[in-house]
């Protein structure tokens, strides 16, 4: 999807207002596309178009909350707002807790915010595309999707269920010109992730990777605007991984760290 020569989309990101979903944002402007980016603080929203090219816009909206959904796209639409890309992005990591403590009403928050508020965007904003012949829908999963890191029942579930979710979709718009695929980053340099595991936690996760490092949100972004192309029309259903290669490594990677 390059800016030159290529129809300029208007592309929807959630959770935009920092680390993946603003690199994002920034890869599409780049690109010379419009991009609006969603989230429930204002004040954040409000510093991530400070970054953004003029023109770019903010709508509020929180994802685990369906009326919140409804009026966000409700006013892109009555704005005249046609979405082409939608990035879905935002999402709940949830706490890190065993089995059995809590853990209907965890699951239920990580789905909502996870599967059914991705779900009902998609509901409201593919019919459009469809008519249109052209559209992209981008899901944010996880590695933790792919596997079952410990600890992370309801987050590794719901990301799996968005990865199912993102492959029957996948099947059901085959041919209609609108595609539907996934990213599923490991961990990701965001000031998000090292706030939650500490500089220490986060220096120690990334000794674990094949790699040796934390994937750089750019890198997510690059894979994200790839997928949301013109050249990548043939791909659906795809759920791309953006490990550092922990995936291919599995049990290896904790039984023999990089360096040793």
């Amino acid at each position: 999807m390059s800016a030159a020569g290529s129809t300029r989309r208007l592309v929807l990101v959630t959770g935009g207002s920092d680390g993946i979903g603003l690199a994002t944002a920034q890869a599409f402007a780049a690109a010379g596309h419009g991009v609006a980016i969603a989230g429930r603080d204002q004040a954040r929203l409000l510093s991530a178009l400070a970054v953004l090219p003029e023109g770019a816009l903010s709508v509020a909206m929180d994802v685990a909350d369906s009326g919140s959904i409804a009026r966000a796209v409700s006013r892109l639409s009555s704005d005249g707002f046609q979405v082409d890309v939608l990035v879905n992005n935002a999402g709940l990591m949830g706490n890190a807790k065993p089995l059995g403590s809590e853990l209907d009403k965890e699951l239920r928050r990580s789905m909502d915010a996870n599967v059914f508020g991705p779900a009902l965007l998609c509901s409201l904003l593919v019919p459009d595309m469809r008519k249109r012949g052209w559209g992209r829908i981008v899901n944010v999963a996880s590695s933790a999707g792919l596997f079952a890191p410990l600890r992370q029942l309801p987050y590794s579930t719901s990301k799996a269920a968005l990865i199912a979710l993102t492959r029957g979709m996948a099947v059901e718009l085959a041919g209609s010109g609108v595609t539907a695929n996934a990213v599923a980053p490991g961990p990701v340099a965001t000031s998000a992730y090292v706030r939650a595991k500490g500089e220490a936690g986060a220096t120690a996760r990334a000794r674990s990777i094949p790699s040796g490092r934390l994937a750089r949100p750019d890198e997510i972004a690059a894979a994200i605007v790839f997928l949301a192309g013109d050249m990548a029309g043939h791909i659906t259903g795809h759920t791309l991984s953006l490990d550092g290669g922990e995936a291919a490594a599995g049990p290896y990677t904790t039984m023999f760290p990089p360096g040793s």
